[in-house]
Formats: C-alpha cells, sequence, structure tokens
C-alpha cells in the first residue's frame, strides 16, 4: 500500500494464517521475494518506501516510454 497504514499488517497476516516478514534493505529483498516464490499459499514482503523517491522514479519511467513511444511514429 503506498498510503501510511494504521493497521499492524503482521498481525493481520498471522490471523489470516499469512506469511509476513519486513525488509529493510534491497539484498533481503531479493532474498525474501526469492523465497517466497517457491513457497505454496500466501505471503506478504512488507517494504517501506520514500513516496517522494518513488514518485521521482515513476516519473522519470513515464518520461522514458513518452519518448520512446514517440519515437516509433
Amino acid at each position: 500500500f503506498r498510503t501510511p497504514q494504521s493497521v499492524d499488517l503482521s498481525r493481520r497476516c498471522a490471523g489470516a494464517g499469512v506469511r509476513y516478514e519486513r525488509v529493510e534493505d534491497l539484498s533481503t529483498l531479493s532474498t525474501a521475494v526469492s523465497r517466497e516464490h517457491e513457497r505454496s499459499g500466501a505471503g506478504v514482503v512488507h517494504v517501506e518506501i520514500d513516496p517522494a523517491l518513488n514518485l521521482r522514479r515513476h516519473q522519470a519511467l513515464w518520461d522514458a516510454v513518452d519518448v520512446a513511444l514517440k519515437g516509433q511514429s
């Protein structure tokens, strides 16, 4: 979720029988996603993001796609 949550996701997952893991860095994220990919059933990998940085990166991607698509015409 992009919007800050007041819900304790780890407790919600536990109550629903869903695996939960919070990650703090890129190497941990990669490991957690790989591990979840190999498992059956549901799992949540929780990652905090910097909203301003996320928006800048998305804008840069949108701009690059726009340039690429205009180049195809």
